[in-house]
């Protein structure tokens, strides 16, 4: 947290600087600003996550140069969100997600992976309710991804293991599971990931335990 509160006060005085004119302060690049949003997710804190974001934004409007959110800037933050074990992390990988799809012209596999893992990290000791939410969630960003054709093995794995971590109904939990296998092996994207996720409904996935070729045509971790 002390971390946090330090690359903030150092930014700040940085942008306090740059904005009255001071022509000898420059900016730091992107890079330093991940490492400062990356500090702040770690610590928790998500509201000044996104004030910074803003005022890159808007510095990179204004012509400050290299400043600009980019995609590892972004991936940085859903890194973090991933770790926390929080209640309401997902919403804000969807946030992060959001300002990606606004800012970028593509999601990347990447970023798209990160924030399906904080969804599927919501804690166990969470709400019904909440884990229901996370799924959601999920779902949305999957279905971007799709859109944008940034799917790969991983991201089913990851959406097989939320599923299965955060559905507590059985029959609701392996509907969606087997919907969701069904359009990765149509993808042939059936990877080792997908396989090891599956393995407590398998048998009542595939039929008589036949794997085919063509369903992991695509996958890369196999």
């Amino acid at each position: 947290a002390r971390a946090a509160v330090e690359a903030l006060s150092f930014l700040s005085e940085r942008i306090r600087r740059y904005n009255e004119g001071e022509k000898t302060m420059t900016l730091p690049t992107v890079v330093g600003f991940s490492a400062a949003l990356a500090s702040l997710g770690k610590a928790n804190r998500i509201e000044d996550v996104f004030r910074l974001l803003k005022i890159m934004k808007v510095l990179g409007k204004d012509g400050a140069p290299n400043v600009q959110p980019d995609d590892g800037c972004y991936n940085s933050i859903l890194i973090q969100l991933a770790r926390s074990h929080a209640n309401d992390e997902a919403m804000h990988a969807l946030r992060v997600i959001q300002h990606m799809n606004e800012d970028l012209k593509q999601i990347s596999t990447a970023s798209l992976n990160s924030s399906i893992n904080a969804c599927s990290r919501t804690s166990q000791t969470a709400s019904s309710a909440v884990k229901l939410k996370a799924v959601d969630i999920a779902l949305q960003i999957f279905r971007l991804g799709k859109e944008s054709k940034s799917c790969d093995a991983i991201t089913y794995g990851l959406m097989v293991r939320t599923c299965i971590r955060l559905i507590e109904d059985d029959n609701r939990k392996l509907k969606l599971v087997k919907h969701m296998f069904k359009l990765c092996a149509n993808s042939g994207l059936v990877g080792n990931m997908v396989m090891r996720e599956i393995e407590p409904f398998k048998r009542k996935i595939i039929a008589n335990d036949k794997v085919l070729a063509e369903w992991s045509i695509n996958a890369k971790d196999c």
